[in-house]
Order: structure tokens, then sequence, then C-alpha cells
């Protein structure tokens, strides 16, 4: 039993000086890819598609609302009445002092936050706005018009936006680049000191059990943050499933990493591969200076400067009309 047990701690000790020579690889990695020089950072890198819309649904509301006035009969469905009848009120787009709809299955209406307006607002919703009778004459006019600025504000999205055109983020690399990618185990430090002999502590080595190379020629960008897919060919799919019962298509692995294009990057590139292991990437720092990526990042920050000028207009335009509702 006791040459057993040298055994284990000889174990142990192996496991130590491996996880210290995987430190070493990480860190290395990680100081190749803190060399990268950083790329200049545009004056709107801070403004997102999220705060884009928020500030359109603003300034509708603050432009527009009370939208058809506070009295109760200028409330419009779908069919273009005011009646409401509860399960039996026509369903789908309606207008009072805020953009809503009636759902399928609900009895009232829901009216759209300022944060939601950008997505939901419809020709159908227009159509039922009203012009007032002695106030707010041209109602119909100005909302036409800020519906057309949602418009063009969804042609500069577009490049920045996910929900509008996912497409369009796809970066195809100027040539395919190969990586490492090694997969890595956590392992427990046996201790048997006082806590009784073959017990586990929260003490835990790392070391790396299998490596494999990935090839990448297209990526995505979201906002700032390259989105890199980590795609096993079939055959290494194979090793990792019957070898390491490592599953690429199911939970919990990973399929992609994440690196920060504006933002140091603080760790080697890592994910999870499955519940015992991660898997860490070597080798992308020409990945993340690839040409291609930077001729999409000047795109998309041109289209959030046009974006934000439109609304700046915008805004400028019908400062007035705020001022005199008493929004200011």
């Amino acid at each position: 039993m006791n040459e057993l047990i040298t055994r284990v701690h000889s174990l142990e000790k192996a496991s130590k000086k491996i996880n210290d020579l995987w430190l070493g690889k990480k860190e290395e990695e990680l100081s190749i890819l803190k060399a990268i020089p950083k790329r200049s950072v545009s004056d709107v890198a801070g403004t997102t598609a999220t705060g884009i819309k928020k500030s359109f649904g603003k300034l509708f509301y603050d432009v527009l609302c009370p939208i058809n006035g506070v009295s109760p009969k200028n409330k419009r469905f779908s069919d273009g009445t005011n009646k409401y009848d509860g399960r039996n009120t026509p369903r789908g787009p309606c207008i009072w002092k805020k953009v809503g709809k009636m759902s399928s299955w609900g009895a009232r209406a829901s009216w759209y936050s300022s944060d939601q307006l950008y997505d939901q607002l419809s020709t159908e919703h227009i159509d039922l706005v009203l012009n007032g009778l002695r106030n707010r004459k041209d109602q119909i006019e100005v909302s036409r018009e800020l519906y057309g600025l949602r418009d063009l504000l969804k042609e500069q999205l577009k490049l920045i936006d996910k929900k509008d055109n996912s497409s369009n983020l796809s970066i195809s690399l100027s040539k395919s680049y190969t990586v490492k990618k090694v997969i890595a185990r956590e392992i427990s430090k046996v201790n048997s000191g006082s806590g009784g002999l073959g017990s586990s502590t929260d003490s835990k080595y790392e070391v790396p059990i299998y490596e494999l190379d990935i090839v990448i020629s297209s990526c995505t960008i979201q906002e700032s943050i390259l989105n890199i897919p980590i795609k096993p060919s079939s055959s290494d799919t194979k090793i990792l499933q019957d070898k390491f019962g490592i599953d690429v298509s199911g939970y919990p692995f990973d399929n992609k990493i994440d690196i920060p294009l504006l933002q140091n990057i603080d760790k080697t590139p890592t994910a999870k591969a499955s519940w015992e292991s991660s898997y860490y990437i070597f080798g992308l720092a020409d990945l993340i200076q690839d040409k291609a990526i930077d001729t999409l990042f000047s795109k998309m920050f041109n289209a959030k400067k046009e974006a934000i000028n439109l609304l700046e207009k915008a805004q400028t335009k019908y400062a007035g009309r705020i001022l005199a509702s008493g929004i200011f």
C-alpha cells in the first residue's frame, strides 16, 4: 500500500510540473496577443446599435406624444375604430398616447416603450395616427417623417445590428489560418494531510491532454467583439468523442471564442469543451490583424456616424416642437 501511495504522490508532483509548464505556454501566448498594435478607436466606438435605437424611440415619443391625444375616443385599433370589446377587440397594431399592439391572446393592449419602438413600429401604426383638431394638426405628416427616419437608420444599422441583417457581419478573411486548439483538463490535488488520505482539496492542476489543428477562413463581428468559430475536423471530432467523451455538437461545448478588438486581451483565448475540460486557442495573432477585419470595422464606424448624424439633424429639426410640448 505504501508503494501505491508513493506512486500517487509521484504522479501529483509530475502533474504539478506539467501544470507549471502549461501555465508558461499560456503566458507566452498571452504576451504575443498583448503585443498586437492597438486599433485606432473611433469617436463613435462606444455607440451601440441598441443605443441608437433607444435614441430614436425617445425622439419619436418626445415629438409626437400623446400621439392621438389623451381622449379614449381617439384610440385606434387595427380596423380604424376606437371600439374596445375585450377579447373581441381587433387584433394587431393600435395607437393612442403611444404605439402598441393588441396581442392574439390578451384582452388589453400592450404599449411599447421607447426602447422597443424602433423594432416594433410599422406602417400599420402610422396609418392609425390622427391629426389634432386644435393643436398638433400635422401629426400624420410628422409621424411619417419619423417613420422614414427609422428606415434610414435601418439602412445604416444593418451593418452592425444582427437582428436586421446578420450576414453583413460575416467576414471572409484574406486567407485561411491554421491555429492550435489544445484541450486541457483539471486534476484535483491529492491531500494526505489532516483531511485524511486521498481527500481532495480546492487545489487543482490543469494539464493539456490533446492538441488539434483548426482551420479558420471566416468569422463575425458583434459590435467590437470578434467571434471566431471553432470547428474540429470530422476525424478530430470522432477522437474527442471516443477518447475524451467531448461532444462538440452538444452542451456545454462552446463552438466559438470571443476576442475583444478595442480592449486589451487579458487571457489566453479559451472556452468550455466539457464539464471537466476547457480548450485554448494558440496562434491567433495574425488572424486578429487580418485586413478584412479592419475593412469591416471601418464600414461599421462609418455607418454609426451616419446614423448619429441623421438622429442629430432630426433632433435639431424638432427641438422647437419638443420644447413647446414641455419635454425639455
